[in-house]
């Protein structure tokens, strides 16, 4: 019997998930973070004596793991990883366990959402008639637009699917040879330079790591098609964020549309000002569906690893 820890904040307070995880993983002492969200010192507390543990965005780094001597395995609940030190991970022979693309759809629709609502001035003028402000101004189509897809995983491809309704024109971007999804979408594979400055609409689907870092900063800005916006949904570090403002102030930009951001929650009062930036607080993975999805999913590798590798 394996002593498992169920940390993941989000999925503590699903019901559903926590009933599905104590049918499946039945034989196992479970221990549930009852929906606080853990770091420092609770943290290691909770891990301290566990085998192995369902997480989700909490912060697993080197000093965690080594105060943990008994963890095997850490089931992720999502997909984005940039939270745990996998070096770590791999000097103490702990698995990390992913179900990749589980909420690719969910991502994928919040993306194309995103653009409406920023090329379509949706987002805007609703602010507005809030306001009791009547402004008829609908902006541009993404119908017929050049869309560029910076990254084509399981998240991007799904957005070049999606995108056919529009008739767009669309290029792919990826370190991977993607000429398959190129066939299959009637897309362009195109240089990282050409996407920049050929879009209309640029959207980022790439992890964070050292490469991706701050990739979009205001020497990119700059070289974007003017009255071009970025859509970003994959990780807030990948773009600079004061950057992106001062791009969108001096009217370069048409706008940007945000689900991400380096720190979360957002409090910057800047932010919320612009009116040419639509934001969410990083939801388009949050589906009603996805969320089961991403969580049944953490459950059946745990599942899965302690039937192969009993602790």
């Amino acid at each position: 019997m394996a002593r498992i820890s169920v940390i993941s904040s989000s999925f503590c307070k699903n019901a559903e998930l926590c009933r599905y995880v104590t049918h499946e993983l039945t034989n196992h002492e479970l221990r549930f973070a009852d929906g606080v969200e853990l770091s420092g010192f609770e943290l290691l507390e909770f891990l301290s004596d566990a085998d192995a543990a369902i997480i989700g965005r909490e912060s697993i780094t080197d000093v965690v793991l080594q105060n943990s001597p008994s963890l095997r395995a850490l089931s992720l609940y999502g997909v984005g990883h940039d939270n745990v030190d996998l070096i770590a991970c791999q000097r103490q022979n702990i698995k990390l366990l992913v179900r990749s693309g589980v909420n690719a759809a969910a991502v994928a629709e919040h993306t194309i959402g995103l653009m409406l609502a920023t090329m379509r001035n949706i987002a805007y003028t609703d602010r507005l008639l809030h306001q009791g402000i009547w402004l008829k101004n609908g902006g541009r189509q993404l119908t017929g637009s050049t869309v560029a897809i910076i990254g084509c995983g399981h998240v991007g491809s799904a957005v070049a699917r999606l995108l056919q309704a529009f008739n767009c024109k669309v290029l792919l971007n990826d370190i991977r040879d993607v000429s398959y999804l190129a066939q299959n979408f009637r897309a362009t594979i195109a240089n990282f330079k050409t996407c920049v400055e050929s879009a209309d609409v640029i959207t980022v689907h790439v992890p964070l790591t050292e490469q991706t870092r701050g990739m979009f900063n205001s020497e990119i800005f700059s070289q974007m098609r003017p009255n071009s916006i970025l859509i970003n949904t994959s990780r807030g570090g990948i773009v600079i964020l004061e950057d992106l403002k001062k791009s969108i102030l001096n009217g370069h930009l048409n706008g940007a549309g945000l689900d991400v951001f380096e720190t979360e929650p957002l409090t910057d009062p800047e932010i919320y000002s612009l009116e040419r930036l639509v934001t969410t607080p990083h939801i388009a993975g949050n589906s009603k569906e996805a969320v089961l999805s991403m969580g049944m999913a953490a459950v059946d590798l745990l599942r899965d690893y302690l039937l192969q590798t009993p602790i």
